[in-house]
């Protein structure tokens, strides 16, 4: 009976143990201030990055217990084993199941924990500018411009109603938010996006983008005009988003002088205009030149202004947008420039389809864009023919017929069923050969082959029939005898 009692005593207390030990091994997630108090999403928890740092218990074995940093790669160590394992994009749940598995080898069931105790392996996100808070925001969860903007104590009134959201890298992981949408670690598709305070706070997913770890959101200050000479209160009026038209800063500056004149009367006029930045153009076009815009205008005048283009044109130009318009601008027919087009680094259109004329290829100019007209990408020609060279190539491509052409065609000796096209090969600076049967081309009998920039052109020599050396040699005879005959001058 007492060997049963202390049997029975054993088992409990041991399982007492066992259950205390697993409590206290148990290290709690260290949590981020800021951006924390909304819910946690329930996907799949934090996804360890570069820069987290992780701990491992090992219920009964601390030698195997390992504090660790997320490196480069995104792998750490655990100790005894040589080989690394990967935490990147991984959960707390997961890696505890890759320790367990590794520790298998060694523990017949070992009882493992695995929890990220720092987590640096996001940048915060930085606003400041023209907001109640500048401030840095660590991103836990998924967040979107305009929460961002109340968490800094939304705008000020010097804001000019424009915001810049520079994204300066990648996200770290294919993340999955609630919503269903995924922070890909291609989202960084452009130097920076520009939105207005007003769209924004219409609150809709495309005025309100998603904003990820490392973003910098930068809130302009509003331009200004100046009021100076004869009044009494000179000084400068806000521009709010939209523009300042003339009347209404008339009427700031009336109302300015209500205060201390009973009846104002204010004339304000712009003598000069030079908050917009020129436009520039060059490269292949007749006279490259900056252009002042005091009007809407599109690329297919601007082309006209500069000449248009020259030959050595390829056919290719793009449009630098290097800032975004001052004002939501309406032109002449009522369309609006609004302060939300600064969408991509650049764009490319091509001279014929802008020549055109419709709307969609013939975009408009802002001030400040830069208008390069690219020069032709060239072949090159070599060996029998007429003039040697480099031939450009045209919009549309260049057929070996028409280069052969542009150098004046081949010589009589040319060997025109075998000439060899040197083109480089995809992503390497080695060559391939293409031989192509020039006499068939001539002939129709097989379809003239389209050249890739760069290519070089060789047009080798053919060897001479037996007819044509034995007439070169007569020929050649004959010459000798009849420079060496006596020569008379018949007067």
């Amino acid at each position: 009976m007492k060997k049963k009692f202390w049997l029975f005593a054993a088992l409990m207390l041991g399982l007492f143990q066992i259950g205390f030990g697993q409590s206290v091994t148990t290290v709690p997630t260290k949590t981020t201030t800021d951006i924390t108090t909304a819910p946690e999403l329930q996907r799949s928890g934090y996804l360890v990055g570069p820069g987290d740092e992780i701990t491992g218990k090992v219920l009964g074995e601390s030698q195997f217990d390992f504090v660790a940093t997320i490196d480069e790669d995104g792998k750490f160590q655990v100790p005894f084993f040589n080989q690394s394992v990967m935490a990147k994009c991984k959960t707390e749940r997961e890696l505890t199941n890759n320790v367990t598995q590794l520790l298998s080898k060694y523990l017949k069931t070992p009882l493992v924990s695995v929890n990220v105790t720092k987590r640096d392996s996001r940048p915060p996100v930085s606003i400041y500018g023209e907001v109640v808070k500048p401030q840095q925001v660590t991103l836990n969860r998924k967040a979107r411009l305009l929460e961002l903007l109340a968490f800094a104590g939304g705008v000020t009134e010097k804001s000019g109603g424009a915001i810049q959201v520079f994204h300066t890298q990648p996200p770290i992981c294919e993340e999955a938010y609630e919503d269903g949408t995924m922070g890909t670690n291609n989202s960084v598709d452009a130097l920076y996006r520009v939105y207005s305070v007003n769209t924004v706070q219409q609150g809709s997913d495309e005025a309100n983008p998603i904003i990820y770890p490392g973003d910098i959101i930068v809130v302009k200050e509003a331009l200004a005009v100046f009021v100076i000479g004869e009044v009494n209160a000179t000084g400068k009026v806000l521009m709010p988003e939209g523009g300042l038209p003339l009347s209404q800063a008339l009427a700031n500056v009336t109302q300015l002088l209500s205060k201390y004149l009973k009846t104002p009367l204010v004339s304000v006029n712009v003598t000069k205009r030079d908050s917009r930045p020129p436009v520039s153009i060059y490269g292949e076009v007749v006279k490259p030149q900056q252009v002042t815009l005091n009007r809407k205008a599109r690329l297919l005048e601007l082309l006209a202004f500069a000449g248009g283009v020259t030959e050595k044109s390829g056919g290719a130009i793009q449009v630098f947008h290097t800032q975004p318009p001052i004002c939501e601008e309406a032109y002449e027919d009522g369309t609006m420039g609004t302060n939300n087009s600064v969408d991509a680094l650049y764009r490319v259109y091509s001279v014929n389809t802008v020549q055109q004329g419709s709307d969609e290829a013939n975009p408009i100019i802002y001030p400040g864009d830069i208008i390069v007209v690219k020069e032709a990408l060239a072949v090159f020609v070599i060996g029998e023919v007429n003039a040697t060279g480099k031939v450009l190539m045209p919009e549309g491509g260049l057929p070996l017929s028409q280069a052969l052409a542009s150098v004046g065609g081949v010589r009589p000796e040319a060997k025109i069923k075998d000439i060899k096209i040197q083109r480089l090969k995809a992503n390497s600076k080695d060559r391939e050969i293409i031989s192509v049967n020039y006499d068939l081309v001539r002939k129709g009998k097989e379809k003239d082959i389209m050249l890739s920039p760069y290519d070089i052109v060789e047009v080798g020599k053919a060897k001479k029939s037996i007819a044509q050396i034995l007439l070169d040699i007569a020929i050649g005879g004959a010459k000798t005898a009849a420079q060496v005959l006596p020569q008379t001058v018949l007067r």
